[in-house]
């Protein structure tokens, strides 16, 4: 659990970068107290964010409870397992999924009804998803 509150400062900045990326990427945004206060993707990741940091500490259930109940709240459900860059923002959420084998990269924007990550997908050999 140490390792969890050595983290707060990354994970701050990191939560910066999101809020960052909602102000820029939304053109309805009117200041970062409103992103901050009332937008339902950043409540979502943020838990995910933390809850990432302790799924990293292998501690059981107690991650996926948070993005359970940030899915809950939201509509957004974000597995504690992806792995997230920097300035992520998704905008319109309801129904986004993120699974677990999911990595996003940097200044990634999203929109509603996505999922990424699922495993029962058929894929090529080079793991590009597949018809059919």
């Amino acid at each position: 659990l140490a390792g969890f509150f050595f983290q707060l400062p990354t994970l701050r900045k990191m939560l910066w970068t999101d809020i960052d990326a909602a102000y820029e990427g939304d053109p309805a945004a009117k200041s970062y107290e409103e992103i901050i206060l009332a937008y339902p993707a950043l409540e979502a990741i943020t838990i995910q964010r933390m809850a990432h940091e302790l799924y990293l500490q292998e501690l059981p259930l107690i991650p996926r409870i948070m993005t359970e109940w940030a899915h809950s709240r939201t509509g957004i459900d974000i597995h504690p397992g992806a792995k997230i860059g920097s300035h992520f923002f998704i905008d319109h959420g309801t129904g986004v999924v993120i699974g677990e084998t999911c990595e996003i990269g940097t200044r990634v924007k999203l929109y509603h009804g996505v999922t990424l990550g699922a495993r029962s997908f058929q894929k090529d050999e080079g793991g590009k998803i597949k018809k059919g």
